[in-house]
This record gives structure tokens, C-alpha cells and sequence, in this order.
């Protein structure tokens, strides 16, 4: 893997500081609620008794082998030099898959290219191939598009500059365009997540550490107007604790947290289609010491904290009214990778290499054990979620299912 370069500085630098990006707004009053929960006392959750065993989270796989790759689409690239099968996606009709090429030691690489395999089929087709990016990184998919952000460098009359940008691949006919373009000097790197309608990021600043939200409307081919918002709360903000959190699109939502002036904390949930948001008070940031992310759906608002791994989860009911509290550690787990969706809780657990997925609304947990590989939880399109495979050897993916 190739590594990010200074991330524990950037996570120090831009741990609690808040950004100057706005929310888009809908034109009507009322379609702005703030609900203040911070006085709600959380009631513990444990999944202590409530595990139930079965069968039917993993479901079709797809494996690469490193040899077989590299048999079939490379050259030999000589001493000093190696080749890496980087990651393995997929969309619904396809699975795409990155090779890459560098110097033995090398922080960077010197060639990268991305093929397309049809499921079902034992057929590759070479959708990108450039020697001009050193870096090449946060590949999705929907079933129209393929993304990615590539770093390149570029000899100016003051010396050297390096460039950010963010990819596009139209699958159908393999057009290939540049959609947005940063300075490295100027923004710190960028996290993509795409679905069926959207693809969105967090532009960082680097010389204030503002943040922006970035929304691509993958439809029109355009970029949403971020405009400021009428909020009566001082000085609100969006705000982000890790660098490398993405901001993914959940029914056509995306959810984030917000500061004001007192620097209490907020999330805010707002609807891409309408502009609608819903706007919730946490409180003071201190409760929520190293927090990590948010999330949501039509029913919950929550957040993590990050202690390794061992952090606590709270799920808000907006439904009930309720405040709920999950201890990772309490229930002897270690967190490796999660999504939120449709109500239910997807993760990985290290300690027993199980994936877990935990009902809110009836409390029943189901658990598969998956094998010591390590596994992250991906999604496609809206909600579609899979498992991202890795080995010493192979990469690939397994469908995920919940057992509805």
C-alpha cells in the first residue's frame, strides 16, 4: 500500500477546528428544524445475549490473484522496480481493478492503470493508463461512472507544483474528463464517495483549515451552488475532526458536523433534492473527546468516537426520542470498519474476524465469520453494500447481505 503522507500532522492540525463552508438551503422557513438534544441522558445499548448466528452475509465473491494479474497485463518492468494490485470495486455490472508501478522503496508511483472485468466474464478492458500521476487513489464506482483522484506535478516558472483532480470515466463509452482541479499547496487531500445521484467530498483549505462541502451532481453534470444558510446560531460553521472521512450520501442526504461560536457541536442532516436540513445541538464538544464521524438516515442521527478502534457510538431516534450509547469495549469489540444505513449498523470486528450487523429498531444482531483477511465495508450506487477483500496475495470483494 502506498501510504498518505503526514497523516498523523494532518489529523492533529485539523482535529476540532471548524471550517467556513455552508450548507445549501431551501427557500422556505420551515424547512430548517433544530432539535436540541444535549440535555437527553443516553441509555446504554449492549449486544450482549442478542447475537444470532447465520449464513447468509456473505454472498457472491470475487478474488484476484496478484500472479494471474500481472501474467495477463504486465510487462517485465525490470530490477529495481515493482508492480502492486492495489484494490479491488465493483458496481452492479462490473468489477474494476487497480495496478500499480514503482521504484523498490519508493514513496510514489510511476505508472498506474485501472481495468474494467464484467461479472461473469473473463474479460479485462484498460479504461486508464498514466505515467503523469504519482499518485492515484479513492477509485468508485456507480453503475454509470467510475471515479478517482490523481496527483500529478507540473514544472511552472516558479519551480514545481503539484495538483490534485478528481477523475471521471463515463462506462459506457470510456470518455475520460478532469471535473475539478486543486492545488496541493492550497488544499490538503481529497476523500471521494459516490452514489447514485451524487459524488461528494470535503475541499479542506490549507491555509485556514476551512472546510467546504463539495456535492457533483452526477445527473446534470454539474456542481451544486454551496450558499450561505439564515441560521440564527451564531457563527455556524461546518467542522471536521479527521481529514480522512468522506461524505457519503445516504438517501439522498449527506450529514455533517457544524460549530458555532461557543463551539458546541451539531449535526446536520441535509437533503441534496430539496435543500431541507435538519439541524441537531450536541452540545460542547468536550463529551465527545477524539469524535470521529457521523452518520444517518430517514430515522437516526449518530456519531462515533475513535480510541483505536474502541470508541463509543450513539444513535439518536428521532422517531422516539431516545439517546442511545453503544461502548465498543464494553462489548470486548474493535471496530475496523463500518457503515450506517437503512437502520442497521454494519462492521467489521478484528477481535474474532466476524462482520456484524446490528438492527436498532429490534435490537437482534446477526454475525458471520468471514475469514482473517482484512475486510473493508464499501458501498455502490445507493446503500448497496459489499466487502473489500485483502491478503498478501489477492484482493477482490464479497457481496454483503443483512438477512432480511
Amino acid at each position: 500500500m502506498f501510504k498518505k503522507v503526514g497523516l498523523l500532522f494532518l489529523i492533529f492540525l485539523l482535529c476540532g477546528l471548524s471550517g467556513c463552508g455552508r450548507a445549501a438551503t431551501a427557500q422556505n422557513q420551515e424547512e430548517h428544524r433544530i432539535t436540541d438534544i444535549s440535555s437527553i441522558e443516553a441509555e446504554t445499548l449492549s449486544m450482549a445475549g442478542n447475537i444470532q448466528e447465520i449464513g447468509t452475509l456473505k454472498g457472491d465473491e470475487f478474488i484476484l490473484a496478484d500472479a494471474d494479474v500481472f501474467a495477463r497485463h504486465v510487462e517485465n518492468v525490470g530490477p529495481g522496480n515493482h508492480t502492486e494490485l492495489e484494490l479491488v470495486i465493483r458496481n452492479a455490472d462490473s468489477a474494476f481493478y487497480q495496478i500499480v508501478y514503482a521504484e523498490d522503496m519508493a514513496q510514489y508511483s510511476y505508472r498506474n492503470q485501472i481495468y474494467m472485468r464484467p461479472l461473469g466474464k473473463d474479460e479485462d478492458t484498460l479504461l486508464y493508463d498514466t505515467s503523469d500521476a504519482y499518485w492515484l487513489n479513492e477509485i468508485c464506482a456507480n453503475d454509470t461512472y467510475l471515479y478517482w483522484v490523481e496527483y500529478v506535478s507540473s514544472t511552472t516558472s516558479d519551480g514545481i507544483e503539484n495538483y490534485i483532480k478528481v477523475m471521471q470515466c463515463r462506462l459506457d463509452n470510456g470518455d475520460i474528463s478532469c471535473i475539478a482541479e486543486r492545488k496541493s499547496s492550497e488544499y490538503y487531500e481529497i476523500c471521494l464517495a459516490v452514489s447514485d445521484r451524487f459524488l461528494t467530498w470535503y475541499d479542506i483549505h490549507m491555509h485556514d483549515t476551512a472546510v467546504e462541502l463539495v456535492v457533483f451532481d452526477i445527473e446534470k453534470q454539474e456542481f451544486q451552488e454551496r450558499t450561505d444558510t439564515d441560521d440564527d446560531i451564531q457563527g455556524l460553521a461546518v467542522t471536521l475532526y479527521n481529514p480522512y472521512v468522506v461524505l457519503k450520501t445516504t438517501e439522498n442526504c449527506i450529514t455533517y458536523f457544524m460549530q458555532d461560536d461557543q463551539e458546541q457541536l451539531y449535526i446536520r442532516r441535509e437533503d441534496l433534492h430539496t435543500g431541507a436540513t435538519d439541524t441537531f445541538l450536541l452540545g460542547k464538544t468536550k463529551p465527545y473527546y477524539k469524535i470521529a464521524a457521523c452518520y444517518s438516515d430517514s430515522r437516526y442521527i449518530g456519531w462515533y468516537t475513535d480510541y483505536g478502534d474502541r470508541g463509543d457510538y450513539y444513535f439518536y431516534d428521532t422517531v422516539s426520542e431516545k439517546l442511545y450509547l453503544w461502548n465498543v469495549k464494553k462489548d470486548d469489540m474493535y471496530v475496523f470498519s463500518n457503515f450506517f444505513c437503512r437502520g442497521k449498523l454494519y462492521f467489521n470486528n478484528t477481535n474474532d474476524h466476524n462482520v456484524y450487523v446490528w438492527d436498532l429498531s429490534t435490537g437482534q444482531v446477526y454475525r458471520q465469520s468471514f475469514g482473517e483477511d482484512a475486510y473493508w465495508i464499501r458501498s455502490y450506487g445507493d446503500n448497496l453494500l459489499y466487502l473489500g477483500t485483502s491478503s498478501m496475495d489477492t484482493k477482490g470483494y464479497c457481496s454483503l447481505y443483512s438477512g432480511d
